[in-house]
């Protein structure tokens, strides 16, 4: 059986939604209904990969561990070299159970992820040398250097921080206290995405609490968390 076809045999454990592999906080193979998107999937295999190298950080390499949110149940089975097999349940499953079942199916997984071949991107285009001009025209003024994408987001940290810090230390502390620890990698994944998507001004702050609410599940708190005074008067948009 293939890996992906092993991943969709996930579904016959009771109580399990489905499953997907992950390996270096990217989605190998998912065997999920389609109704988990694509871009959530992608968060959640991100932040299995930072609680994998945390726990690697404070020697407990390899180790498995259970996510709980309002909606679902993750049972987290580490693969080992980065990899790890996710399992998504019904909040009223047997953990336990479910546990046992994703060990036994962790070790067939491995073995197929061994073999499990990537097909690599196409190799890029050797770029037209264009041909030389007849007349030589004014100096060629040098352009600046090019930033690297994670040079560009470290410069946009360190401007947001400079600017309004105190602001997201509330946000964050207000998340963690509506969602729990798991808040801290949540706010991180998305104050990344929000100083991608644009410059770190403030008067850009509805996309960050809308982001950030949408991981709060219980309508009241939801509320209560995009209602903070910190969000002064940003309108959602």
């Amino acid at each position: 059986m293939t890996l992906q076809e092993k991943v969709d045999d996930l579904r016959t454990i009771t109580g399990c939604l489905g499953g997907f592999v992950t390996r270096d906080g990217a989605t190998v193979a998912s065997g999920l209904p389609a109704v988990f998107d694509h871009e959530r999937l992608d968060r959640v295999a991100a932040i299995v990969r930072k609680l994998g190298a945390m726990a690697d950080k404070s020697g407990y390499a390899d180790s498995d561990f259970v996510m709980r949110f309002g909606k679902a149940t993750l049972v987290v089975q580490s693969l080992g070299g980065g990899a790890h097999l996710a399992l998504a349940c019904e909040p009223a499953a047997n953990v336990a159970t479910i546990e046992v079942f994703a060990s036994v199916a962790a070790d067939d997984i491995r073995d197929a992820l061994a073999h499990h071949v990537v097909t690599p991107p196409p190799p890029p285009v050797a770029p037209v040398q264009p041909s030389p001009p007849l007349h030589p025209g004014p100096p060629v003024q040098p352009s600046p250097p090019v930033l690297s994408g994670t040079e560009r987001l470290e410069h946009a940290r360190r401007r947001a921080i400079a600017a309004f810090g105190d602001r997201l230390a509330t946000a964050k502390s207000l998340l963690i206290g509506e969602v729990g620890p798991i808040g801290d990698l949540l706010f991180v994944s998305a104050l990344d995405r929000w100083l991608l998507d644009g410059p770190p001004d403030w008067a850009r702050a509805h996309a960050l609490r809308d982001a950030l609410a949408s991981e709060i599940d219980a309508p009241a708190s939801k509320a209560r968390f995009s209602g903070h005074a910190i969000w002064g008067h940003t309108q959602s948009r």
